[in-house]
């Protein structure tokens, strides 16, 4: 009778071992496939860019700036539900205001990859005068241009709303008069 009872007891802490076992193997497994999906979704975020900023032509009395901006997508997942909003000002410094833009933006899924731009144009709604273009040139004035790219993600997760804010502005000490320079303020990601 007492090597039965021993065989039980034996028997009862071989099975609380297996079950230990099994249940820390559970528990790596639930590790093991909480970091394969954050793997995932983090394989999958949109990235969204502004760039290659240029004037359509040389700044010049009695002419409107239009500034031409590429907006792309170099992450590895789709931009959904993208809408940009851009202003091209001529002031003194750069200033950020987000008035409403007429016509307003439109709604544009931008799958990931530089193959797949967008072209943003803005032209300023007045001709520029030769007392403005002189002080554009002098640097006591500048045209600039920002905007707003807002996307969401759409990996596994409860998608996140992103938005780009940008900033070029025209540099008169550049040889080449066309391309715009990136501002040191106003480019950033924030994610909600």
């Amino acid at each position: 009778l007492e090597e039965a009872a021993q065989a039980a007891k034996d028997s009862l802490k071989a099975v609380q071992k297996s079950a230990d076992a099994a249940a820390t193997s559970a528990q790596a497994g639930q590790a093991a496939l909480a970091l394969n999906r954050r793997s995932l979704i983090l394989s999958n975020q949109p990235n969204v860019v502004a760039f290659n900023s240029r004037l359509s032509q040389q700044l010049a009395a009695g002419t409107a700036p239009e500034v031409n901006t590429q907006i792309a997508n170099l992450g590895k997942g789709m931009a959904s539900k993208l809408q940009n909003r851009g202003w091209i000002f001529i002031s003194s410094k750069r200033t950020f205001s987000y008035t409403t833009v007429n016509p307003p933006a439109s709604v544009t899924d931008l799958p990931a990859g530089g193959g797949n731009l967008l072209n943003l144009a803005l032209k300023l709604p007045f001709n520029l005068s030769q007392e403005m273009v002189t002080s554009i040139d002098r640097g006591t004035s500048t045209v600039y241009a920002y905007g707003l790219s807002e996307y969401y993600d759409n990996t596994l997760e409860k998608p996140r709303k992103s938005t780009l804010h940008w900033c070029i502005y025209y540099d008169p000490t550049k040889t080449d008069k066309l391309p715009l320079v990136v501002c040191p303020e106003h480019n950033y990601t924030s994610i909600e």
